[in-house]
């Protein structure tokens, strides 16, 4: 929820904290929660849990999509991570 605030953080203020922070929490949630056999993000994760069970949401993939896209939008071309993004 916080990475379309810190993405339009980072372009109002011009600090680059904001954008480093929007792109870390992209990158460990889809590292997380990305099924790259389904092509959505799971709702959550117990990473302690062998049994978690995956439960793919639309409307949060939908959310996460454009928080993304928002992301993409403000940051500038060259920036560091943008690729990984």
């Amino acid at each position: 929820m916080s990475i379309p605030f810190l993405a339009e953080m980072g372009s109002l203020t011009g600090e680059k904290k904001y954008y480093d922070d929007a792109i870390r929490q992209v990158l460990q949630m889809s590292k997380y929660l990305f099924r790259w056999d389904k092509g959505l993000y799971d709702h959550g994760v117990n990473i302690h849990n062998a049994n978690d069970p995956d439960i793919y949401w639309g409307r949060a993939n939908g959310w996460l999509i454009v928080s993304i896209v928002d992301l993409l939008d403000v940051l500038p071309e060259k920036y560091k991570g943008r690729d990984k993004v």
